[in-house]
């Protein structure tokens, strides 16, 4: 009469809560994996190695007999900027699982 056909409408509802139920799962399949990256940085010498977890928390960090002679402002430099690295690599590893997964800015 109205144009309105509540079994229409009841459809509908039932294909969004599908979709929705969908999108949940993927979005803690996603957050499980994403909890479960680490990555690794350098400085360019290569003489100081970061390890951190995804939320960019430092786990492990090594520096080689090669920096034993440096200064220790050289060694914190290179401490700095291993750890930057591997902060910005999880950061990228984050960011391709979530476009992996299909989220994206527009979801």
């Amino acid at each position: 009469m109205f144009g309105f056909d509540p079994d229409d409408a009841h459809r509908r509802i039932d294909d969004w809560q599908a979709t929705l139920v969908t999108r949940a799962a993927r979005a803690e399949q996603l957050a499980a994996h994403v909890r479960t990256l680490r990555a690794e940085g350098s400085d360019p010498d290569r003489a100081v190695q970061a390890t951190v977890d995804h939320n960019g928390r430092l786990l492990e960090l090594t520096i080689s007999e090669r920096a034993r002679d440096w200064p220790m402002s050289r060694i914190a430099e290179a401490v700095r900027v291993a750890v930057t690295m591997a902060q910005e690599a999880v950061v990228e590893l984050t960011r391709r699982a979530v476009a992996e997964a299909g989220f994206g800015d527009d979801d």
